[in-house]
């Protein structure tokens, strides 16, 4: 139905799969897996309002994000302002996104949303798959989703502190009488 947003298989872990596996078929891009049981598994579709990735329009190669819609639809969000692209522009997973592997497709532009107001425009698009009919989907099973976590990085000559080089730091310590 135009609601489903969330899809069951009938594989799970005994058979290998792992929460953050893309889900695909023939027509592109279908979610990814996001519960795993032992012998089943769900599946967040791309629509679910919940969803959302970096994505790169085919022929004008420009970069946005694309987020699920109530009703099936997708959302293009964040693409630069003033560059041009087309209704009809198919729009692929980016090398950008850790979610999915590059290329994959995702969804046709439908509208394309621009003020001069806003800092970035947007495009309506339709999914490539037919959540309606589906039947048989593949879960890629060699792709390793990359978790982005922000880098800490230290000053080569910065002091290394050590906790009894703090006062009061350390082991704690018996007070006198």
């Amino acid at each position: 139905n135009n609601f489903l947003e969330n899809i069951t298989l009938d594989l799970g872990a005994r058979h290998g799969i792992e929460v953050g596996m893309p889900v695909v078929n023939d027509q592109g891009l279908i979610g990814r897996i996001s519960a795993v049981y032992e012998s089943s598994s769900l599946v967040l579709v791309i629509t679910d309002p919940s969803s959302s990735f970096n994505a790169v329009l085919q022929s004008s190669r420009l970069n946005g994000v694309v987020n699920g819609q109530p009703g099936g639809r997708l959302l293009m969000d964040l693409i630069p302002q003033r560059q041009p692209f087309s209704v009809g522009e198919v729009v692929l997973t980016s090398s950008q996104s850790e979610k999915y592997p590059v290329g994959i497709p995702i969804g046709i532009v439908q509208e394309i949303r621009q003020r001069d107001i806003d800092v970035h425009q947007q495009a309506v698009l339709s999914p490539m798959v037919d959540f309606s009919s589906l039947e048989t989907v593949a879960v890629v099973t060699n792709f390793d989703p990359i978790e982005v976590r922000p880098a800490v990085v230290e000053p080569a000559d910065a002091p290394v502190i050590q906790p009894e080089d703090v006062e009061g730091g350390g082991s704690p310590q018996p007070e006198a009488p």
